[in-house]
């Protein structure tokens, strides 16, 4: 029914053949094993990264609600001061320099406030964002070693026998390079010629 080259997806020492010329594989069955020590060290680390920049990404947001509420109380207090002054300075009681620098104070903490305002133009800071996004990079790399490692184990796809072997535990296993064959011998289909007197005795569900 099927006979299929088989050869590891990437370079690599390999580490365990676990079939011989001749034996019957079911479909899944870990036929062999390439080196993954240095992909576990990757995984370990860049998993360890994903965890901090998930951590990062919770202290950045809670320093930008403690800094949002501080420059919003600060942007409150010096609109109400600039008011309180703008009547004083409508009576007389204080003078237009002095007006000026609370109108500069003011104006300074409502563009400090406003910074914050903007990058929360869409549910979450910008900032906050940014280690979030780095958080989920992070993570897809971590899938990505991990799906490198699951190829590093060469599986049959399907029920059959080994019918080439060119693996031996040790060497370096070339990516793209056959290694084995799995032949799915369950169906045979014969293809001959036969004598006319033959053909004429020949019946179908007859022994051959």
């Amino acid at each position: 029914d099927a006979s299929i080259s088989l050869a590891p997806k990437y370079t690599g020492r390999i580490t365990a053949v676990n079939v011989k010329l001749g034996d019957r594989v079911k479909a899944g069955d870990a036929l062999m094993v390439q080196d993954t020590g240095d992909l576990d060290v990757s995984i370990q680390q860049n998993d360890a990264a994903t965890q901090a920049a998930s951590a990062d990404a919770v202290t950045e947001e809670a320093s930008y609600n403690a800094n949002y509420l501080k420059t919003r109380e600060a942007y409150e207090i010096e609109r109400q001061k600039y008011e309180r002054n703008q009547y004083l300075f409508s009576i007389g009681a204080i003078s237009q320099d002095t007006l000026d620098s609370v109108r500069e104070e003011y104006m300074t903490s409502q563009a400090a406030f406003e910074a914050l305002e903007n990058q929360n133009s869409g549910g979450t800071p910008a900032s906050v964002q940014a280690k979030q996004f780095t958080a989920v990079k992070d993570a897809y790399a971590v899938e990505a070693l991990r799906r490198q490692r699951d190829d590093m184990v060469l599986r049959a796809a399907r029920d059959g026998v080994i019918g080439y072997r060119a693996a031996e535990v040790g060497a370096i296993a070339t990516a793209g390079t056959k290694v084995l064959s799995l032949i799915d011998n369950s169906h045979t289909y014969v293809d001959c010629t036969i004598s006319e007197n033959d053909a004429s005795i020949l019946t179908t569900g007859m022994q051959v």
